[in-house]
């Protein structure tokens, strides 16, 4: 693959920009990450990588949760212990080359999974930002289900959509998340054959919303926690954000802002199955949603 060249011959070329404060947007996908990424992106100071899910797969092998370049058994939890030398090296010099060419001065890297990673990407990037942005999970898991239904695809004998080629994100998932919640893990049998991607969302939503609890209690210096309602409808959320991030107050910025956010129409109603109805509650209220 072309793009792996690339990186081959970026990590063994010295970092030719010094590389301060990466911020990373974590979350859940389709609760609002993307967009907060690419308004960040408008700022004059930031590069944006959306998803570089393969400049990750081509530093650490056993990462791809979603099967796009490898097919190794990939880890959802990845710690410090993790992290090799060389892995650290590969990271923070294409980074910084990346940098270099978009004449940025700091890195906004969006890659919603990295929540369930925080001390693998802080032993790379140990003054790393975090941002752990959070969605009404009614939103978030329509999001999720009319995504999947409407852009999941059949190549000759394998599907790929929201939940990885053949579900082998679905099963990681399950396996690996589901099995150590607390509340969830006493399903995980029934959890694990569900093929409603209403659920399948709903039961992402909590496990991630639970994770990026944990991780803002644990590196509350490190962590910001910002709600995508707040972010998209008001100025003062955003610049509280911009300081958090170390970045300016900037006009371009918030003009764009001002110009493509919006919080939209509120998801219709839906059940959840027994296994998963009160815990998906019990997280929205945690976050501070309303029955």
């Amino acid at each position: 693959m072309i793009v792996f060249l690339l990186y081959r011959i970026q990590s063994r070329i010295p970092a030719m920009k010094s590389l301060n404060r990466p911020v990373f947007v974590l979350g859940t996908g389709r609760s609002g990450t993307t967009i907060l990424g690419v308004t960040l992106g408008i700022h004059p100071d930031v590069g944006f990588l959306n998803e570089p899910k393969a400049i990750w797969a081509f530093a650490y092998s056993n990462e791809d949760l979603i099967g796009s370049y490898n097919n190794n058994l990939a880890t959802y939890f990845l710690s410090e212990r993790n992290c090799s030398p060389k892995t650290k090296k590969i990271m923070r010099r294409i980074y910084s080359h990346y940098l270099a060419v978009t004449g940025s001065r700091r890195v906004v890297d969006k890659y919603p999974e990295l929540i369930f990673r925080i001390g693998f990407v802080k032993e790379i990037f140990p003054d790393a930002r975090f941002i752990f942005l959070y969605r009404n999970g009614d939103d978030t898991v329509a999001s999720i289900e009319h995504w999947s239904e409407r852009l999941g695809v059949d190549d000759g004998e394998d599907r790929h959509d929201w939940w990885g080629v053949n579900d082998r994100k679905w099963y990681l998932l399950c396996d690996q998340v589901v099995a150590q919640d607390i509340d969830l893990k006493k399903h995980y049998s029934e959890i694990r054959e569900f093929t409603n991607h209403q659920y399948r969302a709903a039961v992402e939503w909590i496990l991630t919303m639970r994770q990026g609890l944990r991780i803002a209690e644990q590196y509350p210096n490190a962590v910001y926690s910002i709600k995508y309602e707040d972010y998209v409808s008001s100025s003062q959320s955003r610049s509280a954000l911009l300081a958090f991030c170390d970045l300016s107050e900037n006009s371009t910025y918030s003009t764009y802002c001002d110009e493509v956010l919006s919080t939209g129409r509120g998801a219709e109603p839906f059940e959840l199955p027994s296994q998963i109805a009160e815990v998906f509650k019990q997280t929205m209220q945690e976050l501070g949603y309303a029955d």
